[in-house]
């Protein structure tokens, strides 16, 4: 081997050194050799992974070729002048541009086919690390629900160990609607709460009177119409169908108009529209039937046992009786509305009557035969063991209605508002009741449970103002004449 060659292969053995201290440097956090076959693209030359001020302007760099055998004494000699006059000082060049370089690969190429091709030398090349997959988000932790989560199975295993509830059933990340919280029902931290009494200076006339329950003018329209076609020829016309609770609008004109008996059909289909807006699930509360409410103030047969199962079985799937907060029982006794509230939270029983109060002969037998009835029903058919005799019986303070027909409104309105701190002589009066009218009547009819929406019912009641035939209709003119106007 001559001077040249000896001189060329220093010069490859110190550029060999330079690449390798560079490369280490470059990539110290890869250890193994399966890491560094993905560190770089294979379509890269092994210059272009260096940066050209990492060497001087003098020095000049030929396009690396690894080879498996030794060059052959035999060959020719090669040109050993300076590299600096080959090949251009820009690494990017080499392959491009630089003559010399490419002239020196393809005599040594033909020279000895134990060179390796500078594709095959790319194939093997280490991978760029950006070829990898890309990272896949599985999931994530919401640290809300987590802190809900955690509340709920604490208190599950303190109730577990204080054996207050044996029902309550955690299910890991998924919570169950119906026993999403074990609160329901259960005494508070402090105590039961105390309800509200207004002061002299919390109540009216030291109260400014204002609009509290406003009715639009479409609204007014429609509840003018709904009442003017209870006396038409279209009064045995369906008009409400929510969950099989059906009326015509004979009885649901006539309930909800001005001076009209509240009927116990109205009073089912308000009940079911507060279930779908306040869900058991949600509000922890519970609505029954009036017909329930009038079970409980007779003696309890065979038969009417049945009933009542049958309703609290139907009303437990929506959430557990004894982890609701309250539970809600109107009743028409003796043509005259009042409410009956238990309320498992605060340990009491409310009474809500706009007309009598707990010491009128009304109440007499009323309020020994419930407690008594209520009792009796819950031992048959709840698991939890609660004595009802032991809750204190409250009369809320109600505003008095000015009608014997406005009792049932006011049942309503205090299922709706009321809880023990809230005071009703605040939120409403004997004025508001025919605005409330209104209201109701456009809420039950237009809600999205009513079935009769979308057919003839609801073309009568929507342009019941823009037929002729109906405008100058004389009895529509009257009562509309006579509907409480919009306030």
């Amino acid at each position: 081997m001559n001077h040249s060659m000896l001189q060329l292969l220093q010069q490859l053995l110190m550029l060999s050194k330079m690449l390798q201290k560079k490369i280490k440097s470059r990539m110290a956090h890869l250890n193994k050799q399966e890491k560094r076959d993905k560190s770089f693209d294979g379509t890269k030359s092994f210059l272009e992974l260096l940066d050209s001020e990492d060497f001087d302007s003098d020095d000049c760099l030929p396009e690396i070729v690894r080879t498996e055998s030794y060059f052959n004494e035999n060959e020719s000699t090669i040109d050993a002048s300076p590299l600096c006059s080959q090949i251009p000082p820009n690494s990017h060049y080499v392959r491009s541009k630089g003559k010399t370089c490419n002239t020196f690969n393809t005599q040594a190429n033909n020279r000895d086919n134990g060179i390796i091709n500078v594709e095959m030398i790319r194939k093997r090349a280490l991978q760029d690390i950006t070829n990898s997959p890309e990272v896949v988000c599985l999931g994530s932790n919401n640290c809300s629900d987590r802190a809900k989560n955690l509340c709920i199975k604490s208190e599950h295993i303190y109730n577990k160990t204080n054996q207050f509830d044996c029902n309550f059933k955690v299910s890991g990340s998924g919570m169950n609607k119906s026993g999403s919280s074990s609160s329901g029902g259960k005494l508070p931290p402090h105590g039961p709460r105390r309800p509200l009494m207004p002061s002299r200076h919390a109540s009216d006339p030291f109260v400014p009177v204002r609009r509290r329950f406003p009715v639009s003018e479409e609204e007014n329209k429609h509840y003018i119409a709904i009442c003017c076609l209870a006396c038409s020829r279209w009064q045995k016309l369906q008009a409400v169908d929510i969950d099989n609770v059906r009326m015509t609008f004979s009885l649901f004109g006539n309930s909800l108009k001005s001076g009209g008996d509240v009927s116990n059909y109205v009073m089912f289909a308000f009940c079911r529209l507060m279930f779908h807006n306040n869900h058991p699930s949600k509000s922890k509360k519970n609505y029954f039937f009036s017909s329930i409410g009038d079970k409980l103030l007779n003696e309890l047969a065979f038969d009417e046992m049945a009933k009542i199962k049958k309703c609290f079985d139907g009303a437990a799937t929506a959430r557990k009786l004894h982890l609701c907060d309250m539970l809600f029982f109107p009743i028409n006794h003796l043509d005259h509305w009042f409410l009956f509230i238990v309320n498992l939270k605060d340990r009491m029983l409310a009474f809500l009557d706009s007309l009598h109060h707990k010491s009128d002969p009304y109440f007499e037998g009323i309020i020994p035969m419930l407690i008594n009835n209520f009792q009796i029903v819950w031992d048959k058919f709840e698991c939890s063991a609660i004595d009802f005799n032991s809750f204190r019986v409250f009369f809320p303070p109600v505003p008095r209605q000015e009608f014997s027909c406005d009792s049932g409104i006011f049942v309503m309105k205090c299922i709706e508002l009321w809880s023990p701190r809230v005071v009703l002589l605040n939120l409403l009066s004997k004025d508001d009741i025919n605005n409330i009218r209104a209201q109701y009547m456009n809420k039950i009819f237009f809600h999205t449970s009513n079935a009769m929406l979308q057919t003839e019912s609801e073309d009568l009641v929507v342009n019941w103002f823009q037929n002729d035939e109906f405008r100058y209709d004389g009895f529509a003119i009257f009562l509309a004449q006579n509907v409480a106007p919009v306030r």
